[in-house]
């Protein structure tokens, strides 16, 4: 009985009559079929690729199961890396965050000691100050920690017409900033509630838990 075309013992007989060795009867026959069946070749070499890296892992002639398995690994290894980069970008996230914190932290300093100065040294050093400010992209998180808000606000009045038209610039952005965030929070609640009374899970993690009337009041009063 003949073998069966699909036992690698077919093939090695097949092979080992010709006189070519192996490597060189696969170099051939990539360039045999790319030029007498292109299209079918463009279709298939991502198999082909395929198979020059993995066809080692297969065992009984390349079997259902050690495909699984050898796809299996590989959705195992994509999920750890997908992993890595979700820790590597939170944690690049917060020392970001941890940076924008003390720079805003450093120019609050230098606005606190120039500010009951009259001399028009510190007026430029407050300006300069305040436009730094502007140019930062802060979260409601940074503006919470610092409080720069109240630190600003405090500038409202000031001797300098550049300053105060800077001052009012800064404020308005930062309230709306809040507003925005206060109202996403407002959003997220009915949503979580809707969610609840239809029956869905009403856990909330840290992250989510929606913010109160009181501490909302609390970040816009930085800025009264």
């Amino acid at each position: 009985m003949a073998e069966a075309k699909g036992s690698l013992d077919y093939w090695r007989k097949l092979f080992n009559s010709a006189t070519s060795d192996i490597f060189e009867l696969i170099n051939k026959a990539i360039l045999v079929a790319a030029e007498d069946f292109p299209n079918e070749f463009k279709d298939r070499r991502d198999m082909i690729v395929e198979k020059l890296y993995t066809c080692h892992l297969f065992l009984n002639n390349g079997d259902a199961e050690s495909l699984k398995e050898v796809k299996k690994n590989s959705n195992t290894n994509n999920l750890e890396e997908n992993d890595q980069i979700v820790k590597n970008s939170n944690t690049d996230n917060l020392e970001e965050n941890d940076q924008i914190v003390g720079e805003v932290m450093r120019i609050k300093e230098v606005i606190l000691s120039n500010n009951q100065l009259h001399e028009s040294e510190s007026y430029s050093i407050l300006y300069e100050s305040l436009r730094a400010l502007q140019q930062m992209q802060l979260s409601v998180d940074v503006l919470d920690i610092t409080k720069i808000g109240q630190t600003v606000s405090a500038m409202r009045k000031h001797n300098s017409r550049k300053i105060r038209k800077l001052v009012r610039c800064l404020i308005q952005s930062w309230r709306v900033l809040v507003d925005e965030w206060v109202n996403s929070a407002a959003t997220f609640t009915n949503k979580t509630t809707t969610n609840f009374e239809l029956g869905s899970s009403s856990k909330q993690t840290s992250e989510q838990k929606p913010i109160s009337h009181s501490s909302a009041g609390v970040k816009r009063k930085q800025f009264d």
